[in-house]
Parts: structure tokens; C-alpha cells; sequence
């Protein structure tokens, strides 16, 4: 008899579904340090990641479905085994899901960066959202952000 396919949603992380905060280890089978990635598009870097890592934890965090579904086809393709997918607004994320100083490393590649002075304010990074990441980052944790937008940058 073959082997029945992968669970296409096992790695989905719905935030109805789990307990708060997560438990972690619990989460990804294993002990591990814990890599978050903000808003990971279509997911070729965190795979990439977690496929260069097997004993780390890749946790990313989106919320648009259509991404969400595109990535999940590929690590089930792919067989990659610690990568979970929290469907969930960062800030929601961060709040409610994951526990103080239980992130080894986080990044967030090209968030919007709102242009226009009047829309700033809808800008991932601020000084409120760092603040609230910070808590989350263990002390020897290290963030990455990229931009190609200079202004955002230089704030």
C-alpha cells in the first residue's frame, strides 16, 4: 500500500485552533531555536531557511490566503518538516502567540514603506511595533530588516 500524501495543512498554525501562547517545542516536534519571519510573501526564504537549518524553528507569520496555500503546497513538496504558518495579523502574533524573549531571530523583507508622509502611519515599523517585537526577541536575538526605500531606512 503506498504512502498516503502529506497533510497539506499540517504545518497551518490557525489562531482559533491553538493554545495561547504557543508552546513552542510542542508546535514543531522538537527543541530548537525559534526564527520568525514577518510577512513571508511567497515563502522562498523561509524554506529556504528552514531547509538549511533542520533543527531550527521557522514560524512565519501572514496573512493573505492565496500566500498562506502557496507555501504550504511547497513544504509539502518539498517534505520540509519544521516550518509552521501562523494565519495571523503580526501584531495579533506577537500579543498573543508568542511568549516574551522566545525569538532567536526574526526579519521581515521589504515591508511596504508607505511613501507618502501622510501614509506613514500605516507603516509596520514603528516605534510602538518595535517595542512589542523587542519583548518578544530573546536578549541575544538579532533582527533583520531590508528595504530598497532609503527614507525607510534612514528612520
Amino acid at each position: 500500500m503506498p504512502d498516503s500524501p502529506p497533510n497539506l495543512f499540517a504545518p497551518l498554525i490557525l489562531p482559533t485552533q491553538t493554545s495561547r501562547p504557543l508552546d513552542v517545542p510542542r508546535c514543531f516536534f522538537q527543541e530548537g531555536p525559534l526564527a520568525l519571519e514577518i510577512g513571508f510573501g511567497l515563502g522562498e526564504i523561509l524554506l529556504r531557511k528552514a531547509a538549511e537549518s533542520p533543527t531550527g524553528n521557522f514560524l512565519g507569520v501572514e496573512v493573505h490566503g492565496e500566500r498562506i496555500h502557496k507555501t504550504l503546497k511547497k513544504i509539502a513538496r518539498f517534505g520540509i518538516r519544521n516550518v509552521r504558518i501562523l494565519q495571523s495579523d503580526i501584531w495579533v502574533a506577537l500579543e498573543r502567540f508568542l511568549p516574551p524573549r522566545s525569538v532567536d531571530h526574526a526579519y521581515c523583507l521589504f515591508p511596504c514603506p508607505w511613501p507618502k508622509r501622510v501614509h506613514w502611519r500605516h507603516r509596520l515599523f514603528s516605534r510602538d511595533f518595535l517595542r512589542l517585537l523587542n519583548s518578544r526577541l530573546k536578549e541575544s536575538a538579532v533582527l533583520r530588516v531590508v528595504t530598497d526605500f532609503a527614507d525607510y531606512r534612514d528612520w
